[in-house]
């Protein structure tokens, strides 16, 4: 028999009472506590910072709270730490689940345009009131958001069902998260102020199913009686409703692009198989990252149709003109995809090509090279050496694009051009420039956008392309005179030329003219009017607050 001695019977009995009852001082927990009143859930996640903030910090907290726990009387999700843990965090961040969204910044988008469902406190200490943290979040269901429409206004005819327009805002709303996330931003706020969306249910099938543009702009319709609205989706992989969703995207692109001023209904500069294609990729795109389809579904579907729909026989260079024998939107889907892998801009590039139009009145030529790195007339060749590789195996060719070849340099001068195309760099012969490559150096030189930034530069090209008739090169010079930038200010000059521009038929000049040398409420609506025809944003907010037409 062992023998113990009494000392060491009660320190092994000692010691056994304190593993039985637990350490003599608990350890104290501090709580992080989110005041969420209408999810279900969020997720609580801490980050502890190095300060001053040099990289980012690590997470010391990440957890999903489903109850809820009153203090004071009001109900909170509640996490916790350790306080000496707790105490080194610099960030309390709190997730809303998916259907819900969280307000910052003013509305319900985060910060990169896509659904707001995050809200983090700024980087620095954590202030805590008897051990708490409080972190509010005023949220919002995604279903009340997409049922706001985006600001547009929504003309509804008789016997539309009401889940046909939740159908067609959901269809919106997945549009503007996907490119405002992944293009550099949607349509704007302002100008959707002034964008109608017509909806209907005519059996007689008048106007068609779909479209994105009007001769003002953007301007949506759809027919929710058009049997293209119920096709037969049999072996897509998808349902008919998702279908008609990636038609309301697809529109919508066209009036995004419309909204950068790259088309209108009698101005597309882009040509058929540019314009459709950019819109079917956009439109499968986006729904592929919203999780309604799959990518290789969506491939599957447009190569194929591509190769045994006819698309691939014609030249793809031929499809470029607005009237086309066939429309070409699988066959530019084909093309835009392989585009926009290759581009130094990835996605990018699509914006890129269309403000490169909108706004800097580049030619389509310069505009495909700005946007993508290789000119048309280097693309058009490898494209049609590829589409053998299509029609034999349309899956493979799009699992396996092979490497477009990049341009060295720009696109040079049509054969009919007599000059070579206008650098910053080109020595100075005025009187053998055209009105647009005088125009084209005095953008340069106003922007620094190709060249050096010089105003005396830019009010000398300007003013030569002016007296050739340039209207943009009007308006620009206009503004510039307008504010007394590189030059003399002088508002009669800056009418005049605005007024030149605005006759010649340019939206900016006919915008400039109603709301800063107005003669009078009939002098500004007409010119709003004209520029609103043409779809310029703000002269169509303008004539709403007016409280007048666009006619």
């Amino acid at each position: 028999m062992v023998r113990i001695s009494t000392a060491l019977a009660i320190g092994l009995l000692c010691a056994i009472n304190l593993l039985v009852s637990g350490p003599a001082f608990a350890v104290e927990t501090y709580r992080f506590a989110v005041e969420a009143p209408d999810v279900p859930s969020v997720r609580i996640w801490v980050e502890a910072w190095t300060l001053p903030v040099t990289v980012p910090g690590h997470k010391i907290l990440d957890k999903k709270v489903t109850k809820r726990t009153n203090i004071d009387g009001k109900s909170y999700f509640v996490a916790t730490l350790p306080k000496e843990q707790a105490l080194t965090g610099t960030r309390f961040c709190a997730d809303v689940p998916a259907g819900w969204l969280v307000k910052w910044n003013g509305g319900y988008l985060s910060d990169d345009g896509g659904p707001g469902r995050t809200l983090c406190t700024d980087v620095g200490p954590l202030k805590f009131v008897d051990g708490v943290t409080y972190h509010a979040l005023e949220t919002r269901s995604e279903a009340a958001e997409i049922d706001l429409g985006l600001g547009f206004t929504y003309d509804v005819g008789p016997g539309v069902p009401p889940e046909e327009v939740t159908l067609i805002k959901t269809g919106f709303w997945i549009a503007q998260s996907y490119i405002n996330r992944f293009y550099g931003g949607a349509i704007a706020a302002d100008y959707a102020k002034g964008v109608v969306v017509k909806i209907e249910a005519d059996k007689a099938g008048a106007h068609g199913c779909c479209s994105g543009i009007a001769e003002y702009g953007a301007r949506p319709y759809f027919n929710v009686a058009d049997p293209q609205w119920a096709q037969n989706v049999t072996g897509r992989g998808w349902s008919s409703s998702t279908v008609n969703m990636m038609s309301v995207i697809y529109e919508y692109v066209y009036g995004w692009h419309a909204s950068l001023g790259a088309l209108s209904l009698h101005v597309q500069p882009l040509g058929n198989w540019m314009n459709s294609g950019i819109a079917e990729y956009i439109a499968y795109s986006a729904l592929v990252e919203a999780g309604k389809i799959k990518q290789k579904d969506a491939d599957r579907m447009e190569f194929g149709s591509a190769a045994g729909g006819g698309e691939l026989d014609p030249t793809l260079q031929s499809l470029q003109s607005v009237e086309t024998p066939i429309w070409p939107g699988h066959v530019g889907y084909v093309a835009i995809k392989w585009l926009v892998s290759a581009s130094p801009n990835g996605p990018l590039s699509l914006r890129i090509l269309a403000t490169s139009i909108g706004d800097k009145g580049m030619s389509v030529d310069d505009a495909f090279y700005t946007a993508f790195g290789v000119t048309l007339a280097d693309f058009y060749p490898q494209f049609e050496a590829w589409k053998k590789a299509i029609k034999n195996n349309p899956a493979k060719a799009a699992a396996h694009m092979p490497k477009l070849v990049l341009s060295k340099g720009p696109p040079g001068p049509p054969a009919s051009a007599p000059v070579a195309p206008v650098t910053a760099a080109t020595p100075v012969e005025p009187a053998e420039k055209t009105a647009d490559q005088l125009f084209r150096l005095g953008y340069i030189a106003d922007t620094g956008d190709g060249g050096t930034k010089n105003d005396a530069d830019a009010i000398k090209w300007y003013t030569l392309a002016a007296a050739k008739g340039q209207h943009e090169a009007e308006r620009n010079l206009a503004g510039m005179y307008g504010s007394g930038r590189g030059v003399a200010q002088n508002d009669a000059e800056a009418r005049r030329l605005f007024h030149a521009a605005a006759d010649g038929g340019d939206a900016s000049a006919q915008y400039a003219l109603g709301k800063w040398y107005s003669e009078g409420p009939e002098f500004s609506i007409k010119w709003f009017r004209l520029a609103a025809k043409q779809g310029h944003a703000d002269a169509i907010a303008e004539l709403k607050s007016m409280g007048v037409g666009l006619d």
